[in-house]
C-alpha cells in the first residue's frame, strides 16, 4: 500500500453509549454508521464499500438499504475494524470501490439482539482451552502476561498503573463511563479476577459503536474535514490460541507498518491495535494533513 494515497474523511460514535437497552446491535452499527456519513457530508447512496465483523456485511448493508461494490467480513476479535481499514485501503487503491463504510458495535451490555460469540467444541481453543476455563480476554491473558511480568520484571504495581493511567485519560473524554480516578492501591484491592488481573483491570462491557469513512486522498480534499491520511500497516497471523503464542515481546505487525514510513517524525497520530482473542494483529499509522 503506498503513503498517504487513502484518508479517512468522516468519523463517528453511536448517538448514546454506556447502557442503551432500547436499541439492537444492528441498530447500533446503523446509528454510527449514520453519523458518520453525516460526518463526512456523505449519504448512503455514495456508499460503494462497506465492511464489518461479527454481524455479517451483508446484513447490515441491508438494513441501511445500500448495495456496496465490495465487501469485508474478517473477523478476527478486537482488531478486526483495524484489520478492515488495511483491507478498505487497498480495496480503494484497486479501483473496486471509491467509498468505503466501516462500522462496530456491540451491546454488550444490555444484550439486545447480540450475535452470540459460540467456540466450536471441535476448534483447536475448544478442545484444548475451554474445558480449562479459558474463554475470556481476563482469563485468556494471565498465562503469558505473567511470563512477560517474569521476563522482564514488571511488578504488580506498575501493572496496575495501566488501569490508572487509563482512567486518567478516560476522565478528558466527556462521554465515558468511568470518570473518577484510581490509585495504584485500588486497583490492587479491586476484586480478583484471574490472577493476576483484578476487576479494576479488567475492560468495561458496555453497549454502543463506531464508524469510520475512508476515500482516496485525491477525493478526501472535497470533503469538509480535515482528511487523516494512512501512511502504512501491517497485518500477521500468529496462533489461534493464547496458550500456544510464543510470546507479547514481538510484533510482526509493527515491523511491517515501520518499513513503509520514512520518517518516523511524519507521524502525527499513532495508533497500535493488536487483537489476543483470535491472534490475528495489525498496526495502522495515519496522520493529519
Amino acid at each position: 500500500m503506498r503513503r498517504k494515497e487513502v484518508a479517512i474523511v468522516g468519523a463517528a460514535e453511536t448517538t448514546e453509549l454506556g447502557v442503551i437497552p432500547n436499541t439492537s446491535q444492528i441498530q447500533l452499527h446503523a446509528d454510527a454508521a449514520l453519523n458518520a456519513i453525516a460526518d463526512a457530508g456523505l449519504k448512503l447512496s455514495d456508499i460503494d464499500g462497506f465492511a464489518t465483523a461479527v454481524e455479517t456485511p451483508q446484513q447490515i448493508a441491508h438494513y441501511l438499504g445500500i448495495t456496496p461494490t465490495w465487501v469485508d467480513g474478517t473477523s478476527v476479535g478486537g482488531c478486526s475494524f483495524m484489520l478492515h481499514v488495511r483491507h478498505a485501503a487497498a480495496a480503494i487503491e484497486a479501483g473496486l470501490c471509491k467509498t468505503v463504510l466501516i462500522t462496530h458495535a456491540e451491546s454488550g451490555r444490555s444484550n439486545v439482539g447480540r450475535t452470540p460469540r459460540m467456540t466450536g467444541a471441535d476448534s483447536l481453543n475448544g478442545q484444548f482451552e475451554l474445558p480449562y476455563g479459558v474463554s475470556t480476554p481476563a482469563s485468556m491473558f494471565p498465562i503469558p502476561v505473567l511470563r512477560y511480568m517474569k521476563t522482564h520484571g514488571i511488578t504488580h504495581e506498575q501493572l496496575a498503573m495501566v488501569a490508572v493511567v487509563q482512567r486518567e485519560w478516560a476522565a478528558n473524554n466527556p462521554r465515558a463511563t468511568m470518570k473518577e480516578p484510581i490509585t495504584v492501591d485500588d486497583v490492587l484491592n479491586s476484586r480478583m479476577i484471574a490472577y493476576p488481573f483484578r476487576l479494576l483491570q479488567c475492560c468495561l462491557v458496555t453497549d454502543g459503536g463506531g464508524a469510520l469513512i475512508l476515500t482516496s486522498a485525491e477525493r478526501a480534499k472535497d470533503f469538509p474535514n480535515k482528511p487523516v491520511y494512512i501512511l502504512g500497516t501491517g497485518e500477521s497471523v500468529e496462533t489461534p490460541m493464547v496458550s500456544q503464542m510464543q510470546s507479547f515481546d514481538s510484533s510482526r505487525e509493527m515491523r511491517n507498518c515501520a518499513s513503509g514510513i520514512s520518517r518516523f517524525s511524519d507521524v502525527q497520530v499513532h495508533i497500535i491495535v493488536r487483537s489476543f482473542h483470535s491472534r490475528p494483529g495489525m498496526t495502522c499509522r495515519w496522520e493529519t494533513s
